[in-house]
């Protein structure tokens, strides 16, 4: 059920008319994550990727945008992790 809900997420992401940003990718994966079951790999897998999303994120706030978020490698992660094909 993991992965299915974490699917449905990147496909609304990716090719709904409502406009998501990645920080609203991790605050649902965030959720899902909680209501879930722990799936050893993938949930391991998907708590790494918002946690070097985070520190990205935070890096990019701290030095004013100079810097890239991780906005783009991390949505690019949870499509790798959860095997998803555009």
């Amino acid at each position: 059920m993991l992965k299915e809900r974490v699917t449905d997420l990147i496909n609304r992401y990716e090719y709904s008319e409502e406009i998501m940003t990645a920080m609203d990718v991790r605050e649902e994966l965030d959720a899902i994550l909680d209501d879930e079951p722990w799936e050893e790999p993938l949930s391991t897998d998907l708590s790494d990727a918002i946690f070097v999303y985070v520190n990205n994120w935070r890096d990019a706030q701290r030095y004013a945008g100079r810097c890239d978020d991780g906005s783009d490698g991390f949505i690019e992660d949870i499509e790798r992790i959860i095997g998803w094909e555009k």
